[in-house]
């Protein structure tokens, strides 16, 4: 179970940073930081 959970915190950790990237930077911040949030939500395991 260990390795299972490393692999999908691992593939949500790069599923972030590649949304990140995609990021417009004509994005005001406060919305990037609303997507960002909204990422860091999805990304905790119940």
């Amino acid at each position: 179970t260990n390795t299972a959970y490393a692999e999908v915190t691992f593939l949500s950790g790069t599923v972030f940073d590649a949304a990140l990237m995609t990021v417009p930077r004509s994005w005001p911040p406060s919305m990037t930081l609303r997507v960002v949030s909204f990422l860091a939500d999805s990304k905790k395991v119940p």
